[in-house]
């Protein structure tokens, strides 16, 4: 992706997509479009897929 990820103060905020430590993919609870991206922010209490 090119361009700066969308910060709330200061903080990088994950994406739907993005990998946790774990490596498993997040999951926005919100729509697409939602950041600069096209892709949903997500939020505490959003899901993850299973790790590997």
């Amino acid at each position: 992706m090119m361009g700066y990820r969308e910060n709330c103060y200061g903080r990088g905020l994950a994406l739907h997509g993005d990998k946790t430590t774990t490596g498993a993919s997040c999951i926005s609870s919100l729509g697409q479009g939602t950041s600069n991206f096209g892709l949903g922010i997500v939020r505490k209490g959003d899901h993850t897929t299973t790790c590997p």
